[in-house]
């Protein structure tokens, strides 16, 4: 690994100089998205989408700007790491490098051992990542940015010897907890090797402005925007048409049938909460439930980033 130095105590220093260095480079919170986009993981709630991401590396979109979950995580890591050091003995800094392979690959750690054999990754996660992480289990999507941060510290898996060891710490700043889960290096090995390829092409793409998606894409997704905003307004046509039959209904005492239109008042049961009848009950409903099925969900997701490119 090659090492580039900042001025800093923090392994996302959110300053000038690594936010240029990052704008160069795939980093390791660039594979989630990048993975999640290929279908390796699931897609955290935060991330872009994968072609967002393209077009922030390609200059169309600004970076995301720090939010509340990434200050809050600068704010407690170093006392992470300092926790982490009592827990285990071992002493672990921030520091930053680029792949030696493949230098358009880098990574910031929030932690790596004197010896660089131990990686370390610190969040301030919500309360069901770090509830996962006491159960020993690390969030899916996670996996790929230390895969990442592992092909960036010590190159190809098949190279990686059995002295590399990975953590993945989850601190709750609110209760003072460290949970500290040994990341499975098996599964972490295969996770970059699939990682990779996808890796890659990605910076391929950025490299040749080609959307990573395909050009194919684009044309359908602008009809379907098209489809969704003028079936919005035909909704809004017909919730005020109904408003209106409402109305002539209600002066009609509760019912006006004709022309092909029924408006009819009844009463509708309550829905039955049961949630709570479980908890209540103490019954577990898993038993009942029926096989599942693959589904696609195609939807407007609101982030029009192509518009937001051009504006």
């Amino acid at each position: 690994m090659k090492q580039v130095a900042f001025t800093t105590s923090s392994g996302s220093p959110d300053n000038d100089a690594w936010h240029a260095w990052r704008a160069q480079h795939l980093g390791a919170s660039d594979a989630p998205v990048i993975a999640a986009g290929r279908g390796l993981c699931s897609k955290p709630s935060w991330a872009r989408s994968l072609h967002a991401l393209w077009l922030e590396k390609t200059g169309q979109l600004p970076p995301q700007k720090s939010n509340f979950a990434m200050n809050r995580g600068r704010q407690y890591e170093e006392t992470a790491r300092l926790a982490y050091e009592a827990k285990t003995g071992e002493m672990v800094s921030p520091c930053f490098g680029e792949c030696e392979p493949f230098p358009q690959l880098s990574a910031s750690f929030d932690g790596m051992s004197l010896d660089g054999n131990t990686i370390v990754e610190i969040k301030v996660p919500s309360a069901k990542v770090h509830e996962m992480a006491k159960n020993g289990q690390v969030v899916d999507y996670y996996v790929p940015q230390i895969a990442h941060q592992a092909l960036v510290a010590w190159g190809m898996p098949e190279s990686w010897g059995n002295d590399k060891r990975a953590f993945f710490v989850s601190y709750d700043p609110d209760k003072d907890e460290l949970v500290i889960v040994p990341v499975d290096m098996g599964e972490l090995a295969m996770m970059a090797k699939r990682l990779l390829p996808c890796l890659l092409d990605f910076w391929q793409a950025v490299f040749e402005k080609r959307p990573p998606l395909g050009d194919g894409m684009e044309p359908l997704a602008q009809a379907y925007l098209e489809l969704v905003d003028r079936i919005g307004d035909l909704e809004g046509e017909k919730d005020a048409l109904r408003a209106q039959l409402i109305e002539l209904a209600e002066k009609q005492g509760g019912r006006a049938e004709g022309y092909g239109v029924s408006v009819i008042k009844s009463m509708v049961k309550g829905t039955i909460d049961y949630a709570k009848a479980a908890k209540d009950l103490n019954i577990d409903f898993e038993p009942y439930r029926k096989q599942g099925k693959e589904t696609w969900y195609v939807k407007a997701s609101g982030q029009r980033e192509g518009q937001q490119a051009s504006a």
